[in-house]
């Protein structure tokens, strides 16, 4: 996979993705990942780092909360303010 879409799994700590990987691992990735790289995208990233498919699977359901809510309440707001 990493090689069809031509990923380089070697750590550049000049990318994004490696800095927050190196400094915040897995749990940082997953909150991070919906608004950068995609859940999809870093769930074959972090397989092809060796996690384990059930962490990965939490740690970005876990990580899409946050966005979930805070997209709502923008739009809760919006809408108020519309009318």
């Amino acid at each position: 996979m990493t090689r069809k879409l031509k990923i380089n799994l070697t750590p550049d700590p000049k990318k994004f993705f490696w800095r927050v990987w190196h400094r915040f691992g897995l749990w940082g990735l997953a909150f991070v990942a919906p608004v950068s790289v995609g859940p999809q995208t870093t769930a074959i990233l972090s397989l092809a780092l060796g996690e384990s498919p059930k962490r990965i699977f939490l740690a970005i359901a876990v990580g899409i909360l946050p966005w979930v809510v805070i997209s709502g309440y923008l739009t809760t707001l919006g809408y108020h303010a519309l009318k």
